[in-house]
């Protein structure tokens, strides 16, 4: 509000339009744009500040909170960037493991696979042994009891050489046997020996995964701490960035030399400050909060 419009509404005021609520209402919103501005003052011209006795300690602390803030924010680069090729390696070696255990899976299933087929045939050599046995006693008793019933020697010898030959079939299928049953028990202790190794590996892994997040853990909580402390840095900042404002703003007519210098040099957004206190103050007259 320019002082034309506070005198025509100053005389409708004297008539009875007072509308104070409306004139106070926009006193509070003006005051927030007032305080926005001067804020707007002291992040521009705080640089020009350091020669203003006034200002002095704002500007040196100004100064000493941006290279604080500088440094973590240069520190969190580091550590998001740590945090990346953490990540990446920790994907990589998810993957790594992941094919590792699916190869070592694959082995046991093909040991386990070889050792169920030699069970396969070691029931059938066993079965066909424990009929080579049966046809062997079934001839042992016939030689036994031709033996004694008057058997021809023609008839005895060729059932003495069908039991040579069955013993010596039946001899070879146990000696198969044999070597099949070795052969499943080596099958069986390789896919054990392969499930060792499983279990050895998701260990191991298991072991530098754990390792790798609680690092990851770490700089991730160091990065919320240095975060936090930038908030509060910036908190700081902006207190003492609006003081430097609110300072040039209350002496914007002052006679210091060093004052005068910076005002001058941003002196258009100071003449806005000014138009804002000056139309505050005309609502707040109107409101009826001063006189």
């Amino acid at each position: 509000m320019n002082t034309f419009g506070y005198i025509v509404r100053r005389l409708a005021r004297t008539f009875g339009y007072k509308n104070e609520q409306e004139r106070l209402v926009t006193a509070r919103r003006e005051g927030l744009l007032l305080n926005e501005a001067e804020y707007l003052l002291g992040q521009f011209a705080w640089k020009d500040a350091e020669n203003i006795e006034e200002l002095a300690d704002e500007y040196w602390k100004i100064l000493e909170v941006d290279g604080q803030l500088a440094n973590l924010q240069t520190e969190i680069r580091g550590l998001e960037n740590e945090n990346e090729r953490l990540a990446s390696i920790h994907k990589g070696l998810e993957d790594e493991i992941a094919g590792d255990i699916a190869t070592l899976v694959a082995e046991k299933t093909q040991k386990m696979q070889d050792s169920i087929a030699l069970m396969h045939k070691a029931q059938n050599r066993r079965a066909g042994a424990e009929a080579t046995r049966k046809k062997f006693d079934g001839l042992k008793t016939k030689h036994k009891v031709l033996s004694g019933q008057g058997g021809t020697r023609q008839e005895l010898d060729a059932i003495a050489i069908a039991m040579r030959e069955l013993k010596s079939v039946y001899n070879d299928d146990r000696q198969r046997l044999a070597d099949i049953t070795a052969k499943i028990r080596e099958a069986e202790a390789a896919a054990t020996a392969v499930e060792q190794r499983i279990v050895a590996r998701r260990e191991e892994s298991r072991q530098k995964l754990a390792a790798m997040m609680s690092e990851l853990g770490k700089s991730s909580n160091v990065v919320a701490q240095h975060s936090a402390r930038i908030g509060a840095l910036e908190r700081t900042r902006r207190d003492l960035v609006f003081a430097v404002g609110t300072f040039l703003s209350r002496n914007s007519q002052s006679k210091d030399p060093s004052i005068r210098a910076v005002v001058r040099k941003h002196r258009g957004i100071v003449a806005k400050i000014s138009v804002l206190q000056q139309s505050i103050n005309y609502n707040r007259i109107l409101s009826g909060r001063v006189e």
